[in-house]
């Protein structure tokens, strides 16, 4: 929850999320093609800063009405404290990780990382950067936010 006097700045575009896996892991284990599926196979946890494991969020698209989301407790064989030691254990074949597609996207042309379950992964809103309003708000930060806005986006 953000509170309602917060000024927010966006960081990043929005961007899809992503399920990705090497071509080693799927040649052993095959692309799940539902989330349901991911219970078949060792997926890649991150434990948040309070200690909980992030459920991975999905969206199910039927031909009527909005889709429905959902989340889901994965498991498998590692949990990490950041996304890229998520990365790097995901090209290294130990299993399936969940990330922004942006992040991932390098490593998928270069080869290294494959997405699987794209009709099922909703859209991150971004990163921003909140703060209190601009009357209090610090030199260093005004500094940030001035310099974001000019070369930030590009």
């Amino acid at each position: 929850m953000i509170a309602q006097d917060m000024v927010a700045v966006r960081l990043t575009e929005p961007s899809p999320l992503t399920v990705v896996g090497s071509p080693a892991y799927f040649a052993r284990r095959g692309k799940p093609l539902r989330p349901e599926h991911l219970s078949e196979h060792a997926c890649i946890n991150v434990r948040l800063f309070g200690g909980a494991v992030y459920r991975w969020m999905f969206k199910e698209r039927s031909g009527q009405g909005d889709p429905r989301s959902f989340s889901m407790d994965v498991k498998g064989p590692l949990t990490v404290n950041g996304p890229a030691t998520c990365i790097s254990a995901a090209v290294s074949g130990v299993g399936l990780t969940y990330n922004i597609a942006s992040v991932v996207e390098p490593l998928v042309r270069q080869g290294l990382l494959e997405p699987c379950l794209e009709g099922f992964l909703p859209e991150s809103p971004g990163l921003f950067i909140y703060f209190p309003s601009r009357r209090q708000m610090l030199p260093k930060l005004r500094a940030f936010v001035e310099f974001w806005k000019e070369f930030g986006g590009r």
